[in-house]
This record gives C-alpha cells, sequence and structure tokens, in this order.
C-alpha cells in the first residue's frame, strides 16, 4: 500500500480479493485512530458479510476499547461462519464486553463450530467470568467440531487457559498448547 490514502485503504476493504482486504485492514491499523475511525463508522452496512468483517477487524484493530460494542452485532449474524469468524477476532480484540454474547454462543449456539470458537474466544479474553459457563459446555457438549474434535475439548482447553493465566504462568508451561 504504498502512498496509499486512508481512503483508498478503506474502499478495498470493499469488493477485493482477500489478500487486498488483509493488506488494507494491516495499513489502516497503522493509521492514526483520529483519522481512520470517523471513516470506517460512516461505512454502510451492506449484504456482504466478508466486507462488514473486514470493517469490524480494522475497527478492533485500530481501537477496541471504543468499537468493540459496535460490531458485536455480528455474532447474530444467520450465518455460522460469520459468528464463527467473530469469535476468532474476539480472541484477540475482545474484552469482557464481549462476554455474554460469547457465553451464550458457546452455551447455545446451533453450529458446533460457532460453539468451539466461542469457548476460544472466551479462554483467549480471560475473565474469570468464563469459567462456570465453560465448565457447563465441558461438561455437557457432546457434540464434535468440523475436524471431529470434541467441542468440550474447546471448552477445556480454554479453562487451561484461563487457569494458566491466573497461576501466572504461560500456557506451554500448562500444557494448552
Amino acid at each position: 500500500m504504498n502512498g496509499e490514502s486512508v481512503s483508498e485503504a478503506v474502499g478495498n476493504l470493499h469488493g477485493h480479493g482477500v489478500e487486498t482486504r488483509r493488506n488494507s485492514v494491516q495499513y489502516l491499523a497503522n493509521q492514526n485512530p483520529a483519522e481512520v475511525l470517523p471513516i470506517l463508522r460512516q461505512l454502510p452496512l451492506t449484504d456482504d458479510m466478508e466486507y462488514q468483517l473486514s470493517v469490524a477487524e480494522a475497527m478492533l484493530i485500530v481501537d477496541c476499547s471504543t468499537t468493540l460494542a459496535e460490531v458485536l452485532f455480528l455474532l447474530r449474524s444467520s450465518e455460522a461462519w460469520v459468528r464463527q469468524y467473530m469469535c476468532g477476532l474476539l480472541h484477540d480484540y475482545g474484552n469482557a464486553l464481549a462476554l455474554d454474547e460469547l457465553v451464550r454462543l458457546a452455551q447455545y449456539d446451533p453450529d458446533s463450530d460457532v460453539r468451539a470458537m466461542a469457548c476460544y474466544a472466551l479462554g483467549g479474553i480471560g475473565d474469570a467470568k468464563s469459567i462456570e459457563p465453560l465448565r457447563v459446555v465441558a461438561f455437557d457438549d457432546q457434540s464434535v467440531d468440523y475436524q471431529g474434535e470434541p467441542v468440550r475439548n474447546h471448552a477445556v482447553a480454554a479453562l487451561a487457559t484461563l487457569a494458566a493465566r491466573f497461576a501466572g504462568i504461560t500456557e506451554s508451561e500448562a500444557g494448552c498448547r
């Protein structure tokens, strides 16, 4: 994105390939939030979910603390892959504001892959309020994700991540990864 402006990068979030979108998000992440966020916030919602997810990712990377509430609606998408992708973003950029929605997904989403990713996100956010809901999933969820991995294993891994964080040790020391 040599010499590209913020406006051009935002324009590349729509109707371009994955690599172009990814480069645009990364470019925006390195710009002044005071310049980028007003532009991102004015973008219209469209039926293009890849575009909406690119905008959400850019907003979270630029300033998660002020934009998280604005993108949580994507966790209620009718598309399982959108909910799953958002869970991955929230693992990386989320905070306690996302907990209620992620707990709802981990326990009740009809898609096992979404439930697994919600567990992963809850472990990444690292809030103690996630422990009990993750324990419920670890004991009660009998389904498997698309790779045949039990969803309960994702909940157990998230619990191990939380335990390691609260004990002050690394995940590898705790055997989490």
